[in-house]
């Protein structure tokens, strides 16, 4: 699936390092941004956001997705795994 979307990250992911995320966004056709701009669509939220990015994401009407939508998005399982586990 290619995706023309821009990604953007908050917090830790509980299946992906960030490096895997940017790497499975890439793959997947679409872009990824260490920040929020105007060409960012998506938010993906984690564990422990930070609140500058959901403030700005709130503000800009982007949209925020979880781990687990993004996921789904580029076409990778879901493991199951829990936080802290």
């Amino acid at each position: 699936m290619k995706l023309s979307q821009c990604f953007t990250m908050t917090g830790t992911l509980n299946d992906l390092t960030r490096a895997k995320a940017v790497q499975r966004i890439e793959e997947a056709g679409a872009t990824y941004s260490s920040s929020i701009t105007r060409k960012t669509t998506f938010l993906i939220v984690g564990k422990n956001p930070g609140h500058k990015k959901l403030k700005d994401a709130v503000e800009k009407n982007i949209a925020r997705i979880d781990e687990i939508e993004f996921l789904a998005m580029v076409g990778v399982p879901h493991t199951g795994r829990l936080p802290g586990f």
